[in-house]
């Protein structure tokens, strides 16, 4: 159980940084298509070959089948909007018709208290943190962080503290709380004012998602 873990994770990082190279052993089969939940993603571009769209729902397939089956539906949810690259947008395609059948009031709290707890460790400590990944054999993985951050600076600084909130707002591939802080912390933002826009685009992304998972997907389901 435990390779097969392992496995999964470790495909699913690969696929999206391309640090890590494929597991030598195979990783977690997809759901039949008669026993795959619904996904309101639409068709997003190719990241490295792969495609967004799939990699969120195999990682959401697998979650669903595996430790999510073990924990309460709220405590699953929470968990995965904790997550880098999934966030709140996963955990409300998570939280909705599609898979755990939350009423909304429910996975918009959990999945927005989800996504908001690794905001402060990120704004407060991340720079702490990738000194000491270089410092232990970890610096490409600290370089890439750099990187990704570097790359989405300029979307953010052209509008500033809108352009922020946009960002962190707007469910698209590579944006998000995770990134938006990251962006912040790094480039010394003032913090105060990051918080309140990241805070604000978390928000503007719980309506879009919740309006996706539970507007679309509550209709086809339903």
């Amino acid at each position: 159980t435990c390779v097969h873990v392992n496995s999964t994770i470790l495909n699913f990082v690969s696929q999206k940084t391309g640090i890590l190279s494929p597991p030598p052993y195979p990783v977690n089969k997809k759901l039949k298509k008669s026993e795959a939940p619904l996904n309101p993603l639409p068709p997003y571009v190719r990241v490295k070959d792969v495609e967004v769209k799939e990699s969120m729902e195999n990682f959401l397939e697998w979650w669903y089948s595996g430790i999510g089956a073990h924990i309460s539906r709220e405590l699953s949810v929470m968990i995965v909007s904790m997550l880098p690259l999934i966030e709140e947008r996963g955990g409300l395609i998570l939280a909705g018709p599609g898979f755990l059948n939350l009423p909304i009031a429910a996975g918009i709290f959990w999945s927005v208290l989800g996504n908001i707890i690794p905001i402060p460790f990120i704004l407060f400590f991340i720079k702490k943190l990738l000194h000491w990944m270089a410092d232990h054999r970890m610096g490409k993985l600290a370089r890439w962080i750099e990187e990704k951050a570097q790359k989405n600076k300029p979307k953010i600084e052209k509008y500033g503290f809108w352009g922020l909130a946009l960002f962190v707002g707007i469910p698209l591939p590579g944006t998000g709380a995770w990134t938006g802080s990251l962006v912040a912390a790094l480039f010394d933002m003032d913090l105060k004012k990051a918080s309140i826009s990241i805070l604000i685009g978390i928000a503007l992304a719980a309506v879009i998602m919740t309006a996706l998972s539970y507007g679309l997907i509550g209709s086809l389901v339903g």
